[in-house]
């Protein structure tokens, strides 16, 4: 958490995190702070992309406590590595982009791993994929040709979006160490690490309409992956040298999370204390004030009361039995 604190109060809100299923504490604490959470769920699909069923993943999601605050889900990890995706898979994908939409969701599909191109999904707006050089020769040569496949479903799709949903180094890609052949592990500094990340992301940026950003490979997670940690020095680097890049890219940001995101988030902690929340009678309303002076953008009445929301302070209040 210390990172997203820092870098969403240089970017504000709508900044885009990415966790591997997150506790429901780090989840609620990236929506109080206005943050776009991408979930990267593990499981049996990592190894065997056959297994992945759209209305299994979506269910086996709902049951995680990170739900309620999730901004969008991606489908499973690297899948097919070095095979054609069959037409199966990605049916399974479009079948998760309707069912996630239904929900308020987004969903990030491809996420295919460094070298291989992705792939076009019926109905999808968010895709993902995930570059690495080798930290003994970081350059930034050929990003843009490693996306070329992106290029070709935004010229037919202008509201296509694509995520870097991990960037990093490993000596995995010429062979070598891949938990321990992070950038730490190479000669190079802090300050020549973050000028190759910012220089993926500004040639992204410059050459690539619907690039959305890049999500960092690792931070404070796994200390299996030491190697490939940002917290610390780079820590350091980014936060002084991020509120200088990319501030508002006209429709290379990504969309603020929804609001009603918020209501399912606070709707699950009062259910999971035993307060009866009710059900909606009507559809999120927008309004810009309410009795008592509190500035506010929504407001959704259920059968036990109302929720609003005040985006100054980033808050869902629930008042059993209140009015409009």
């Amino acid at each position: 958490m210390p990172l997203i604190r820092r870098m969403a109060a240089a970017h504000g809100s709508g900044l885009p995190w990415k966790a591997i299923d997150p506790d429901e504490a780090s989840a609620r604490a990236c929506w109080e702070l206005g943050v776009w959470l991408d979930v990267r769920m593990d499981g049996p699909w990592d190894q065997d992309a056959s297994l992945f069923d759209a209305a299994a993943f979506l269910a086996l999601a709902q049951a995680k406590p990170w739900w309620p605050y999730c901004a969008a889900l991606e489908t499973p990890n690297e899948p097919y590595p070095g095979q054609p995706v069959p037409g199966a898979y990605i049916q399974q994908e479009a079948a998760l982009v309707r069912l996630l939409r239904s929900q308020g969701r987004k969903c990030i599909v491809s996420n295919r791993s460094t070298g291989w191109a992705g792939h076009e999904v019926p109905g999808a707006t968010y895709y993902g994929a995930h570059f690495y050089r080798n930290p003994r020769n970081l350059t930034v040569d050929g990003i843009v040709e490693a996306t070329w496949w992106f290029s070709k479903i935004e010229s037919q799709n202008r509201n296509a979006h694509l995520l870097l949903t991990e960037l990093g180094a490993t000596e995995a890609v010429d062979g070598g160490p891949d938990q321990g052949g992070g950038w730490r592990a190479a000669s190079i500094t802090p300050g020549e690490y973050w000028s190759y990340l910012a220089g993926v992301d500004a040639a992204l940026t410059a050459q690539t309409p619907g690039y959305a950003g890049a999500l960092l490979f690792q931070e404070g997670a796994f200390p299996d992956w030491a190697a490939h940690e940002a917290l610390g020095d780079l820590d350091d680097s980014m936060a002084a040298q991020a509120p200088a890049q990319a501030q508002g890219q006209g429709r290379n940001a990504m969309p603020e999370p929804e609001f009603k995101l918020g209501i399912a988030a606070e709707a699950a902690r009062l259910k999971a204390l035993g307060v009866d929340v009710g059900t909606p009678l009507e559809d999120e309303q927008a309004v810009h004030a309410i009795p008592g002076g509190d500035e506010i953008s929504s407001y959704q009445e259920t059968t036990a009361g109302l929720f609003w929301y005040s985006r100054a302070g980033n808050t869902v209040h629930f008042f059993v039995g209140a009015g409009k």
